[in-house]
């Protein structure tokens, strides 16, 4: 996926992170040793942001050994996406 679900002040958007124009971004998000996700603009801190946990679906499978992450995606805490063709065009 080239987008990231990122909880900001209680709201989840999503974020593009592997497009050109994000990799120019002056945007980013570095990692405290505290375990806390912070948001910067031009290396400046702008706030505290958290990430959606993984969901415990995601590390199961069905019967024939399909993976449930190859089919539905979880966007955030109450989204959940699905679609037949499962690879980008």
């Amino acid at each position: 996926s080239d987008h990231q679900a990122m909880n900001i002040d209680g709201v989840t958007v999503m974020v593009p992170i592997y497009t050109h124009a994000a990799h120019r971004s002056p945007w980013q998000v570095k990692h405290e040793a505290s375990g806390a996700a912070r948001l910067f603009n031009n290396a400046i801190p702008v706030r505290e942001i958290s990430f959606a946990s993984k969901p415990r679906f995601y590390d199961r499978q069905t019967a024939d050994g399909i993976p449930y992450s190859h089919i539905a995606t979880l966007h955030g805490t109450d989204v959940l996406a699905t679609t037949i063709l499962q690879t980008c065009i």
